[in-house]
C-alpha cells in the first residue's frame, strides 16, 4: 500500500473510531464489559492519533496489509456501528434507548480483538519511537 492510502486509512479510523466511541458512551447503565470496550477504544483512539503523527509512514504501512491490525479494527468498529448507530428512520433513538445489543460471548470477542489491536499499535509507536535511536547504533 501507497503510503498516502496507509495514511488516509489510519485517518478514516481514526474519525469511525470517534463515531462509535460516542454510541458506546450513550449506553447509560452499561455492565463492566461495555464500559471496557469504551476504554480500550478510548486508548486505541489515542494511540491512533499517535500514529498520526508518527515520524514515517513506514510504522502505518506496516499495519495495513491484509487482514492485519487497521482491518481488523476496521471490522470490530463495522460490527460495532451496525449494532449501535440509530437507524435513518428514528433520529430521536440512540443507543442509550437500545440498550448494547451483544451477548457476553460477542463482548468478549469484541474485546480480545480491540486489546489485541491495541497491543499492535502500542509496539507499532515503541518500534517508531525507537527507530532513529537504533538506527544510529549501527
Amino acid at each position: 500500500m501507497d503510503p498516502i492510502s496507509a495514511t488516509s486509512g489510519l485517518i478514516a479510523l481514526t474519525s469511525w473510531t470517534e463515531i462509535v466511541l460516542t454510541y458506546v458512551e450513550d449506553i447509560t447503565n452499561a455492565p463492566a464489559d461495555v464500559r471496557h470496550v469504551f476504554e480500550e477504544l478510548t486508548t486505541i483512539h489515542h494511540m491512533l492519533q499517535a500514529l498520526k503523527q508518527a515520524n514515517g509512514t513506514e510504522i502505518v504501512k506496516s499495519l495495513t496489509f491484509s487482514n492485519g491490525p487497521f482491518e481488523q479494527l476496521r471490522l470490530v468498529l463495522e460490527r460495532l456501528e451496525s449494532k449501535l448507530r440509530p437507524s435513518a428512520g428514528t433520529p430521536q433513538i440512540s443507543s442509550k434507548s437500545l440498550g448494547w445489543g451483544f451477548n457476553k460471548t460477542e463482548t468478549k470477542e469484541l474485546l480480545s480483538t480491540l486489546e489485541r489491536q491495541k497491543s499492535l499499535f502500542s509496539l507499532a509507536i515503541q518500534r517508531d519511537q525507537l527507530y532513529p535511536m537504533s538506527h544510529k547504533l549501527f
